[in-house]
């Protein structure tokens, strides 16, 4: 189908009003300057508004990245190679609310092409394993290699590309079983045109190939994915109910709730009120709070939750800083729901502060919570996964802390004594179009100094329980069943 002169002259002037140059579009090579240019834009936006950039390295080090990946930027640099340079750095700082995606109209027209790998994938006990029937591959089948890449190595190429907080490897590698995995491995090793995977299948190795496809038929091959009984989603975000023993099962899904005194945190509000007393009315000495999958939500949902499971009192945070009020390169700014005035009223009234060239927050902001007239006093139980983030990880890190719960799981992505979060804004490098998304608000959270947990590591559980193969396709939840064994065993 032919496309009209004036279609494509509107479709440039759509593409020029937003910053995003044809050749990105067509993701032709920009030349070294535009390159530099958007680079240099890159950097001076994480010094002058990323306040978590040096949390997990010191300056030298990530000005050293910086210079090194900069000068790595020559006429050849392609599209994708600059990607990989810039993501480097961003992974390198370590944030969970670090992301660069390409733009809407590039990743629409690549989505289009079959340059994508066809199946989806899990990772479980440090194998890569097919998730889904496809052509002669079953599922539970073992990756061997993909392209003469090795199964390890592949899965550590392609997991790189999920930010966590800190030094944090467990959410990476769990991220390749999300829809993310498509985009993960075309941002490794580009268009393809097949997949040769070696694999084993009934204790015998064998090798299929697999033409690549566009993004549309991963996504179909990923919503027909093997999916164990135990990870089907509920439609509630937050249920309750007594497993058999009278132990309280508390699942608590997202955090993304309500802003405090809306509707939904009223709701969220009673509905706790109600489990702590029904716990306290059947005598329930053991309850599991269920937190994995949770990648966190709106404040103060996870404090609400916390202060029926403490008996201290607490804050949000110890210290929270931005690193400005006034957000620099307005032009650029791409933000969804509120206006650039709005951030910067929120950040002048919440952060005012200022002291050793920081904007510290206004403590009216940072109340002192209480214990709930109804916390349970029982023995407590959390499951964690690595995908628990943000909020949730916040939770989990003050649950930690209090040394009353018996954590078990795996680690989080979400760092134990802190995180950046709060103002999760975009920016778009002008010549790439690639659009930069990072929070602003460094915090320390409030708690204590553990032996077990060290700085850049997300909450540790104090019993490790990774599910198996076998355990996954049998729909057996090892962790749940690990719990009411220790339950049974306390008993």
């Amino acid at each position: 189908m032919k496309t009209s002169g004036f279609a494509i002259k509107k479709l440039i002037i759509c593409l020029l009003s937003v910053g995003i140059s044809t050749a990105a579009l067509s993701q032709e090579r920009l030349s070294k300057r535009d390159y530099l240019k958007d680079y240099d834009l890159f950097q001076s936006l994480f010094e002058q508004v990323n306040s978590g950039l040096y949390r997990y390295h010191p300056k030298e080090k990530v000005d050293s990245l910086f210079r090194i990946n900069r000068q790595k930027i020559t006429e050849s640099t392609s599209y994708r190679d600059f990607y990989n340079l810039v993501w480097e750095v961003i992974d390198f700082t370590g944030s969970i609310h670090n992301n660069l995606d390409y733009p809407d109209s590039l990743k629409i027209r690549l989505n289009r092409e079959k340059i994508f790998f066809p199946l989806p994938l899990r990772y479980l006990e440090k194998k890569l394993i097919v998730n889904a029937d496809f052509k002669d591959l079953k599922t539970g089948d073992e990756i061997l290699s993909i392209n003469g890449i090795e199964a390890q190595d592949f899965a550590k190429t392609v997991g790189h590309y999920r930010s966590t907080d800190g030094h944090n490897t467990t959410e990476k590698y769990a991220f390749i079983q999300t829809k993310k995995l498509a985009d993960y491995i075309y941002y490794a090793f580009g268009k393809q045109d097949e997949f040769l995977i070696h694999y084993q299948s009934n204790g015998k190795n064998k090798q299929t190939i697999l033409p690549a496809v566009a993004f549309k038929t991963f996504e179909e091959q990923h919503k027909n994915r093997f999916i164990p009984e135990y990870e089907e989603e509920e439609e509630a975000l937050y249920f309750f109910r007594f497993l058999e023993g009278n132990i309280g099962y508390l699942r608590v899904s997202s955090f993304a709730i309500g802003v405090e005194e809306s509707p939904e945190y009223k709701t969220f509000s009673a509905f706790l009120e109600y489990v702590f007393k029904d716990l306290k009315y059947h005598k329930s000495k053991n309850l599991i709070v269920d937190i994995r999958g949770n990648a966190g939500g709106i404040d103060p949902n996870e404090s609400l939750l916390f202060a029926y499971m403490t008996d201290r009192k607490f804050k949000e945070n110890t210290s929270a800083y931005t690193l400005t009020q006034k957000f620099p390169f307005p032009e650029q700014l791409r933000l969804k729901g509120f206006s650039l005035e709005e951030l910067e009223e929120a950040a002048k009234e919440r952060h005012n502060d200022y002291r050793e060239g920081k904007y510290f927050q206004n403590q009216e902001y940072n109340p002192v919570w209480s214990p709930k007239e109804n916390r349970f006093t029982g023995n407590l139980y959390m499951l964690i996964d690595p995908f628990v983030a943000s909020a949730a990880s916040h939770y989990a890190a003050m649950v930690k802390s209090d040394r009353k719960a018996v954590i078990v799981g795996q680690e989080t992505g979400g760092g134990y004594y802190g995180h950046t979060g709060h103002y999760n804004i975009t920016y778009q490098l002008p010549e790439t179009g690639l659009l930069l998304s990072f929070s602003v608000v460094n915090f320390e959270q409030d708690v204590r100094e553990l032996s077990d947990q060290k700085q850049g590591q997300g909450i540790m559980p104090d019993h490790e329980v990774q599910q198996t193969i076998e355990g996954y396709l049998n729909h057996t939840d090892k962790a749940l069943e690990y719990i009411k064994r220790l339950i049974k065993n306390e008993n």
